[in-house]
């Protein structure tokens, strides 16, 4: 029996021949079923145009799902460094970002309440430093897209549950996990669990037993983090948090003023820890490429002494730069 095809049929079979994109060539196909004739003739052809459908569909959606996960790969950074949370459900990520930060992150008696990346910018002193609480990290399920982030930030902070009695367990798993996938990844061998700096946090040691355990993460883990401690659920050292973040970050802050002028603290600028005079130069202007030397005032020596361009720097400094 012969389909006996429109005119209107042939044009969208154009359409969809001439089509670029995915959503296009459905769209094209779509049309083509609606105005198609009904009979026996073109049971066939409605059944090739459905299962075409069915397969644009399919590859539509994974591309979408690849889209968001490169874009979620991938984080600007802001601040004086970036640093990320990591830890497994329900250990309090999601609390200690809010706490520290002006981010929302969703507190939850479940777990994987967080599937994005949430930044927030955490206030210290005069300067503010990115955090970024992602999603729960398991053997079952882990976002593809969490690796990628943390091979690219300043440093990592492993949040543990002291008030849960698998803490080592925790630890176990996670640090397994990162450093098979982070290593394989970059094809090269770390010297301790993580390949990068990390911070393992005991949360809540507010609980009864925290303080052993703890002690155990200490005993047990002392030379693969860059530093162990705990904090109340509380809030009540928060403080020491934001300042071991700052010096684990291993940058300082530099100030200017200009030359003859009664210096006037405006944001500093964040520089590596081992920045020379030079260096800062650069950072404020590139036409100090030819600077000649500066004065320095810190809390300790100098008080508008000259230095050269190779004297390195130390945190709270105040330049003075000469052309």
């Amino acid at each position: 029996m012969p389909a006996n095809l429109t005119p209107q049929y042939h044009e969208a079979d154009k359409e969809y021949k001439q089509a670029k994109t995915y959503s296009e060539k459905i769209e094209a196909l779509k049309k083509m079923l609606a105005i198609m004739p009904k009979h026996k003739g073109t049971e066939r052809l409605q059944g090739d145009l459905k299962t075409k459908i069915s397969k644009l569909n399919k590859i539509s959606q994974k591309k979408s799902v690849k889209k968001e996960s490169d874009s979620l790969s991938h984080i600007d950074k802001e601040g004086a460094g970036q640093v990320i949370l990591i830890g497994k459900p329900n250990v309090g990520k999601s609390h200690i970002i809010s706490g520290l930060t002006n981010a929302n992150s969703p507190v939850t008696e479940y777990p994987f309440a967080t599937r994005k990346p949430i930044v927030g910018m955490m206030k210290f002193e005069d300067i503010k430093i990115q955090l970024i609480d992602t999603p729960s990290i398991t053997k079952t399920f882990t976002e593809r897209y969490l690796f990628p982030l943390i091979r690219e930030a300043d440093m990592v902070i492993l949040i543990v549950d002291l008030a849960q009695e698998d803490v080592l367990e925790q630890v176990e798993e996670i640090t397994e996990i990162l450093k098979s996938e982070l290593i394989s990844l970059k094809n090269e061998r770390a010297e301790g669990l993580l390949p990068k700096k990390c911070l393992l946090i005991g949360n809540k040691n507010d609980f009864s037993e925290a303080l052993p355990q703890l002690n155990v993460l200490k005993e047990l883990y002392g030379n693969d983090f860059t530093s162990i401690f705990s904090i109340s659920a509380l809030k009540e050292n928060w403080g020491d948090l934001k300042r071991k973040v700052f010096h684990t970050l291993e940058v300082i802050r530099v100030y200017t003023k200009q030359p003859g002028k009664p210096f006037e603290k405006g944001e500093p600028f964040v520089m590596k820890k081992g920045s020379n005079v030079h260096e800062v130069a650069i950072a404020v202007h590139k036409d100090f490429t030819n600077l000649k030397f500066a004065r320095l005032w810190d809390e300790g020596n100098y008080s508008g002494q000259r230095v050269e361009r190779n004297h390195i720097l130390k945190d709270k400094d105040i330049l003075e730069l000469h052309m």
